[in-house]
């Protein structure tokens, strides 16, 4: 393998001579955004040159250099390549990078967090437009929400199946059948039941089963609801939380989880010991 040992040199930019034949153009806005990201940057990559200091690559930082009024820049001089070779690598340095391609949607995330965090996206080297339409393609849901796929000939997964994942059993079936609740559980009595249905749709409120100790969320206006599912209890907890606007789930927003209560027929239950302290006082029923 050529070149194994490599070391960076400086030298005077006007020690460096461009390739005459060059096929690879710079603007005068390409070479502006050179700039800025030396200047923001430093100088990140060398300038890679051949025995007669002749550039093989990184023209058009040469070009930001000079333009900057930087005397000298880090070269990496390149030995042992024919004139053939040299001219190749001319080419395949500048075409190599061009054949790679874009995540479009981690592009836009990465943009997007850069961008949340006051950095200056020109930067990158992405302009407005490009910017954003990558925005407003993050945007579009990844699949057509409204879109139904035909079920499969032979489904993998059958009514009444039951699937075990690690501690966990998961069945197929409806919730409301007590051949699948007893599946579920494979003889054991839960302890607690946490409850979290959908708040809009008032039938998901009409059921629930029975253990020692019951877990609901709800929204404020669906708090009678959830008495209503713990009305067989002795004591009920209520937390309350009004700061979650900016937190998101796939489902739905967080900002409807305003209220869980925790119902028990235990009335000595510490609250602040089962649950991570954050400085709000509970209210207590």
């Amino acid at each position: 393998m050529k070149n194994s040992s490599l070391e960076i040199r400086y030298l005077s930019v006007q020690a460096i001579k461009p390739y005459s034949k060059n096929a690879r153009t710079h603007s005068e806005q390409q070479i502006d955004q050179i700039c800025a990201s030396i200047e923001r940057f430093g100088w990140t990559n060398p300038i890679l040159i051949d025995e007669g200091a002749q550039v093989i690559a990184g023209h058009g930082r040469l070009a930001a250099a000079k333009r900057l009024g930087i005397n000298e820049v880090p070269t990496i001089r390149l030995s042992g390549l024919s004139d053939t070779e040299r001219r190749a690598l001319v080419l395949a340095d500048n075409k190599l990078s061009l054949n790679a391609g874009w995540d479009d949607h981690l592009l836009a995330l990465e943009l997007q967090a850069l961008q949340s965090e006051g950095f200056d996206l020109g930067l990158t080297g992405f302009d407005d437009a490009e910017i954003g339409k990558l925005f407003a393609s993050a945007e579009r849901p990844l699949v057509d929400p409204d879109s139904v796929e035909d079920p499969p000939a032979e489904p993998v997964c059958r009514l009444g199946q039951v699937w075990r994942l690690g501690r966990h059993r998961l069945v197929c079936g409806d919730t409301q059948d007590d051949a699948v609740i007893k599946a579920s559980l494979c003889g054991a009595e839960p302890d607690l039941i946490a409850f979290d249905p959908p708040f809009e749709i008032d039938a998901a409120w009409t059921w629930c089963r029975s253990a020692p100790k019951l877990l609901v969320f709800c929204g404020y206006e669906t708090v009678p609801q959830a008495f209503r599912v713990g009305a067989a209890y002795r004591h009920c907890y209520q937390f309350v939380w009004d700061n979650l606007q900016g937190w998101w789930t796939h489902n739905r927003p967080l900002q409807c989880h305003k209220s869980a209560f925790y119902f028990a027929d235990d009335p000595f239950w510490d609250c602040d010991a089962a649950i991570m302290f954050d400085e709000k006082k509970r209210k207590k029923n």
